[in-house]
């Protein structure tokens, strides 16, 4: 709405994944898109004219053990890893996910090598993809896993089901303020999009700006509509880590260039920004015009 006059009619169309998610904004099934700021940067790789126009939340990313886990915290994942007793599997839901990639550079940040091979058993660490965050829970409950790296809410509801513990919120791992904002989800949309409905894009991006700032002030209000929307307890809703926000602030593009490097370093990126510096990505991934007005 503008001057109470309607500007457009929004649907809400609700994917599996963000893999999904762009797929359907690169057929022009949906128009704009809500999903981790990897897939589209993946995406935009494999040649899909994508846009990312703002965050939509940062952090809210744990890692979490079986409730009779002997690991407590980061530096006892450290030192378990470095004693070298037997291999550690540590699941993650997408292998486009901003939880898997802010593990990987954990990892790598700690001296840390690991394998998503599961033929290779002499590896310190095995990262699993259990596809899905349905899958999260279980993993650990069946002691498929020995932890897993997730987003919000889905450490909190570990809790609150009895099948696990946090073993530690992402954010703070060392050295402390390194992982701040760290990048989850976005709004993007695609460029053919933007030069065509520049007027809503807009809009809804104001929308999405004043949303965040919402539930950022409210949260016992944005939990309530956390666990009517996605159906987890209140409960877990309310212990969420998430930090709404659609700014775009140099702590949360610094640490895009991260993820960026990570998906270099991993061979995530094979095409069209493959043998780019991410400063010279920036103009193709991002379009901040709208939210920075």
């Amino acid at each position: 709405m503008e001057n109470d006059e309607p500007i457009a009619n929004v649907e809400l169309v609700v994917n599996k994944s963000g893999s999904e998610t762009m797929t359907m904004l690169a057929q022009g099934h949906i128009d704009l898109g809500l999903a981790s700021n990897t897939a589209f940067i993946t995406s935009r790789d494999q040649g899909n004219l994508v846009k990312i126009l703002c965050p939509v939340h940062t952090e809210g990313i744990g890692l979490v053990g079986a409730s009779d886990s002997p690991i407590n915290q980061w530096e006892d994942f450290v030192a378990q890893v470095k004693a070298g007793n037997r291999q550690l599997s540590v699941g993650y839901h997408s292998p486009t996910s901003a939880p898997l990639i802010l593990f990987e550079a954990a990892l790598q940040d700690a001296g840390i090598n690991y394998t998503k091979d599961p033929a290779d058993v002499n590896t310190p660490v095995l990262l699993v993809d259990l596809k899905g965050t349905s899958n999260l829970l279980p993993a650990l409950t069946s002691k498929q896993v020995d932890a897993w790296v997730g987003p919000s809410p889905y450490p909190e509801l570990a809790v609150t089901e009895g099948a696990g513990k946090i073993i530690l919120d992402m954010k703070h791992m060392e050295p402390e303020g390194k992982w701040y904002d760290f990048p989850c989800c976005v709004l993007g949309t695609t460029e053919k999009f933007i030069e065509e409905y520049s007027s809503e894009v807009g809009k809804l991006v104001e929308l999405i700006a004043i949303a965040t700032e919402y539930c950022e002030s409210h949260p016992e209000e944005a939990a309530a509509v956390t666990a009517e929307f996605t159906g987890v307890s209140l409960d877990a809703a309310k212990m969420s880590t998430i930090k709404y926000t659609a700014e775009p602030s140099e702590a949360w593009v610094n640490n895009m260039g991260l993820t960026f490097d990570t998906l270099k370093e991993t061979e995530s990126l094979s095409k069209d920004l493959a043998d780019k510096d991410f400063e010279t990505a920036k103009a193709e991934i991002f379009d901040f015009s709208f939210i920075q007005k």
